[in-house]
């Protein structure tokens, strides 16, 4: 599906290893073993870390869509039988009832209370298909943005269009790198590709030609695993150059999405399995990535009880 690597495919999968970061626990038994042989032997020792990360896909529900997919939005709930979500749509463009995907206020309290900077990647591209945020001329999303951008580290989210269109051509990520730099008015060196598409070489080669410095993209959307073997962040190597970059990987485990969505998990189902990879990721002194959506914040429909799960994951990491 969207052209993307399976889980299936790989030789960690077929091994039955695709959930442990086996790299990182093969490098503590080795120096286990040679720290037996080499008493003295001393080992630089490295401390867990976690990274909150958030994409922002469609800043709001119902907000900020212009009269055409409002009315768009309209038909298809009529069609649908879903009053209820008329009767939202409704109260939330008359200010009387807020919408569930504006959860930045949430956001921007449990970072905070927490002392922690996340990273959120909004998608900045053209509307298409697959690419459905609010546009950025919008007044209510950029107000957001620059809110944001007061706590946060805003990253960008390459549009669909930017990985398929003419092949992925740089120009077009390029485009969509300045508009939303001149929105926050600062410069943005990290990325996550949106939909999680990556094509080798191509993809990291065009982030480093157009000033990306660090990538979120390196994982799976349908299961618990680590793509690249490793819970550590690592420089990418070009293999058909035979050099290593400047480009460094920050590689995750799962998203919020592969819990409720690909493996059906209520939030209890949930939240053991978040805590048992923490606690492993802890005793090898790893990387925990975090990635939700500021959607899955809102605690209503699909995402209720979500929300108290996301809030469990800062007591676990602490």
């Amino acid at each position: 599906e969207h052209n993307r690597f399976t889980p299936e495919s790989s030789i960690a999968f077929k091994a039955g290893f695709i959930s442990e970061p086996i790299i990182n626990i093969w490098t503590k038994k080795l120096f286990e073993i040679i720290k037996h042989k080499f008493p003295d032997l001393e080992c630089q020792k490295k401390k867990f870390q976690f990274i909150s990360t958030i994409d922002i896909d469609n800043a709001f529900a119902y907000k900020g869509k212009g009269f055409y997919r409002t009315a768009g939005g309209f038909s298809k709930s009529v069609l649908k039988g879903s009053f209820n979500e008329v009767k939202n749509r409704i109260l939330v463009l008359n200010n009387k009832l807020s919408d569930h995907y504006d959860t930045y206020k949430f956001i921007r309290e449990i970072h905070l209370k927490n002392n922690i900077i996340p990273k959120v990647f909004v998608l900045s591209g053209k509307y298409g298909k697959y690419d459905k945020n609010v546009k950025l001329s919008n007044p209510l999303f950029r107000n957001i943005l620059k809110e944001l951008s007061e706590f946060c580290e805003i990253g960008i989210h390459p549009s669909y269009q930017s990985s398929f269109k003419q092949g992925g051509m740089p120009s077009c990520l390029k485009e969509e790198l300045q508009n939303l730099e001149s929105v926050i008015n600062k410069k943005i060196t990290i990325s996550r590709q949106h939909f999680l598409i990556l094509n080798f070489p191509a993809t990291y080669r065009r982030l480093i030609e157009s000033g990306i410095k660090e990538d979120y993209s390196l994982g799976y959307s349908n299961i618990v695993g680590y793509r690249a073997g490793t819970c550590s962040p690592f420089n990418f190597y070009d293999l058909l150059l035979e050099k290593e970059t400047e480009l460094k990987i920050y590689p995750f485990a799962f998203m919020e999405r592969t819990l409720r969505q690909h493996l059906k998990l209520t939030p209890i189902e949930a939240e053991k399995i978040i805590s048992e990879n923490i606690k492993e990721i802890k005793e090898l002194n790893g990387l925990f990535v975090s990635l939700w959506h500021n959607e899955s914040l809102g605690d209503v429909d699909y995402w209720q009880g979500w929300k108290l799960v996301y809030e469990q994951i800062f007591k676990l990491t602490k």
